[in-house]
C-alpha cells in the first residue's frame, strides 16, 4: 500500500522516478505523458496525487526540480519543464 505523504514530499520521487526513466548521459530533452505520474507514484510507494497537473506546475512554477536532477544538467544549462500539448516536456536550456 502506498504510504501516506505531504504533497510537496510526494512530488520529489514521482518526478526523480520520472527522470530516470528517460535521462541518459547526452540526453537533452525527452518528453512524458502524465499518466506516467501516476505509475510513478505506484512505483515510489507513494500516494497517487489528485491532481497530476499539480506535480509539474509545482516544479515549473513554485519549487525547483529535485537536486538528484539538477546535477546532470551540464554547467550553464538547466532543466526546465514545458508543456508539450497532451504531454509534458524536460529539455535543458542554457542559463
Amino acid at each position: 500500500m502506498a504510504q501516506k505523504t505531504d504533497k510537496a514530499a510526494q512530488y520529489v520521487p514521482i518526478i526523480v522516478h520520472v527522470f530516470r526513466k528517460y535521462w541518459a548521459k547526452g540526453t537533452e530533452e525527452f518528453e512524458f505523458h502524465r499518466d506516467e505520474l501516476v505509475e510513478a507514484a505506484e512505483a515510489v510507494g507513494v500516494e497517487r496525487p489528485d491532481n497530476l497537473g499539480d506535480v509539474i506546475y509545482s516544479f515549473k512554477f513554485r519549487r525547483d526540480l529535485p537536486a538528484e536532477i539538477l546535477k546532470t544538467a551540464p554547467k550553464g544549462k538547466a532543466w526546465i519543464i514545458e508543456g508539450a500539448g497532451r504531454k509534458e516536456s524536460i529539455s535543458l536550456q542554457a542559463r
